[in-house]
């Protein structure tokens, strides 16, 4: 290939859908955090976003650019049956690439930073973490317990 030099070129597209969901914290007060895989050209990360962050996304469109794309209705009662997090999880996603598709929000910097790679909110298990953000890594050994230092 004969690639120009000088970064990634601004027209690439992106490309992001919500892969999973997780419950954090489910002990003290539950929430749902929304895994995206995001994809750029060859490369490709994990974003971990929850509800309230997708509406401040949406708000600032709707100051900024004066319309934004629809999203899912807040749910009041039962928001972590899986059913209304499912039907959540379509919404958002469709609420998601009609921001992708549509240059004008595409092209806006909120969804360039909604879609920034960032680390996981306290309360979601490391495992599902790791699971989800690296594929190809080889699970640990399940008697691994007891930290580093091995017994005699």
């Amino acid at each position: 290939g004969t690639g120009s030099p000088g970064g990634l070129a601004p027209s690439m597209s992106v490309s992001a859908v919500i892969t999973a969901f997780h419950t954090a914290s489910p002990d003290q007060n539950p929430y749902t955090v929304y895994v995206l895989t995001v994809k750029k050209g060859s490369a490709s990360w994990v974003v971990f976003r929850r509800y309230r962050e997708w509406e401040d996304l949406r708000t600032t469109l709707l100051q900024q650019l004066g319309s934004a794309p629809p999203m899912p209705p807040k749910a009041l009662f039962g928001r972590m049956r899986p059913e209304v997090i499912e039907a959540r999880v379509l919404g958002l996603n469709h609420f998601l690439q009609l921001c992708l598709g549509t240059p004008l929000y595409a092209s806006h910097r909120a969804l360039g930073d909604f879609l920034e790679k960032n680390t996981p909110p306290p309360g979601l298990e490391a495992a599902l973490v790791d699971a989800a953000h690296d594929p190809g890594a080889t699970p640990a050994s399940a008697d691994a317990g007891g930290g580093p230092q091995r017994q005699r």
